[in-house]
């Protein structure tokens, strides 16, 4: 199957010699100092730009393969969500505790974050959908609050964004309650082990006096119903969570701007787990659901797999390797054209001072890949006919039931046999 980044890539431009190679220079200059510009780049004029400046700087290099391209194009970039700082903390031998502050890279896995331009048009159009979809539930919720909350309102406001992490709530006992917003913070007394298995400071909980507010029982019970609303907003119609439809006037507008932009929308989820089924039922089934034909070329050890109308889904599975050990992946497929904004999924994060290396790989059925991987991660990703897919790697922290893995390391042919386990043809119906 061809991977459409290349296919689209390959298209030949007459230039003379000295021209192409000023074009290449200037791309090349521009490519290196992209990672100090992430956050520029992510603007639709400038991301265009670049896109069609590395377009024609790779035609011009026709020394280099087709299924070159398309490690030498976008790279690890295409699957950067969000890069931030993160605090990492190692015990010493004599107890202390030294901690240093290192730059992370979320993945994303249901869009690309730089890429062919026809895919960042379809990428574009769902964000600005996704912007006036937040700003009309905004302008609700407002209205909601003012109504309901009067008193409380500032404080519900504050406890979604930055800066805290829940609300607590004393019974004063003579019929008024204090309500008083708290955030996480570090507790260097007490240590645990991160997801990387350094020794991490824990968090606690810390009240702000600063926030707090007294109302009466007439506003508490009015604020117990509005936790009860939060608690199934998004559970109204057959809609995924990531929208948070609350209720018929919602879905509505939701539809309305779907049409608007020409999306479609991600719904009709179907979750199957492990026990569900065996391994090769699971396998068959998920084929049936999104493919012409089992989507694992072997029946892995399944986790759990949820489908979507649209054709879309998502996939956790174990694959054994040779040595005994369990790769970990997370599979993931996008219908082209969905209206989704890249946090359907997390939990993937890499770490900037283990640099990913990105390679060009043609998988078993004949699938072109781009994967990047350091020495304990990878992440494989393609676009395919129908859909965006990728696939996240790393070794499972255990062996079997109780028994924990101690070799989480990765090398290209490990993960050349996790990239070909998959029958990309497959996907799509």
């Amino acid at each position: 199957m061809i991977n459409m980044q290349v296919r689209d890539s390959y298209n030949k431009i007459a230039l003379s010699r000295d021209t192409a190679e000023d074009i290449w220079q200037r791309a090349m200059e521009q490519a290196k100092a992209q990672p100090s510009e992430r956050g520029s780049r992510r603007n639709k004029g400038g991301g265009k730009k670049l896109r069609r400046t590395l377009l024609i700087a790779a035609v011009i290099a026709s020394f280099m393969t087709v299924t070159a391209l398309a490690s030498e194009f976008y790279g690890f970039g295409s699957l950067v969500r969000e890069e931030r700082e993160q605090l990492m903390a190692q015990e010493q031998p004599d107890g202390s505790l030294d901690s240093s502050t290192v730059t992370v890279y979320d993945i994303g896995q249901t869009r690309p974050y730089e890429g062919p331009d026809w895919a960042m048009e379809w990428v574009d159009k769902a964000q600005e959908a996704f912007s006036e979809w937040r700003s009309y539930k905004e302008e609700k919720l407002e209205a909601y609050y003012r109504e309901k909350l009067p008193n409380l309102k500032d404080i519900l406001t504050k406890s979604d964004g930055p800066g805290y992490d829940g609300i607590d709530v004393q019974d004063n006992g003579d019929g008024t309650y204090t309500f008083t917003l708290w955030r996480y913070e570090e507790d260097p007394d007490n240590l645990a082990p991160d997801i990387f298995g350094n020794m991490a400071p824990a968090y606690k909980e810390v009240l702000d006096p600063a926030t707090s507010v007294t109302v009466d029982q007439a506003e508490k019970e009015a604020f117990d119903e509005e936790m009860l609303r939060m608690a199934t907003l998004g559970g109204y119609g057959d809609y995924h969570h990531i929208y948070g439809v609350a209720d018929a006037e919602g879905a509505e507008k939701l539809e309305e701007l779907a049409a608007e932009y020409g999306l479609s929308l991600r719904s009709g989820q179907v979750t199957k787990y492990a026990g569900d089924d065996s391994d090769e039922g699971l396998n068959q089934s998920l084929g049936q659901a999104v493919g012409s034909g089992d989507i694992y070329r072997e029946a892995p050890e399944f986790d759990h797999y949820s489908t979507f109308q649209s054709g879309s889904f998502q996939s956790a599975a174990n694959i054994t390797l040779s040595d005994g050990r369990k790769l970990s992946t997370y599979l993931c497929s996008t219908a082209y054209g969905e209206m989704v904004d890249g946090w359907e999924l997390g939990g993937f994060t890499v770490r900037e001072d283990e640099p990913m290396s990105t390679r060009s790989y043609t998988a078993a059925d004949g699938t072109e890949l781009t994967i990047s991987q350091n020495s304990s991660q990878a992440i494989v990703y393609a676009y395919l006919d129908k859909s965006y897919i990728t696939m996240t790697m790393e070794i499972n922290s255990y062996r079997s039931p109780g028994v924990p893995e101690t070799n989480f390391s990765l090398d290209e042919a490990a993960v050349n046999y996790g990239a070909d386990f998959i029958n990309y043809k497959n996907i799509g119906k």
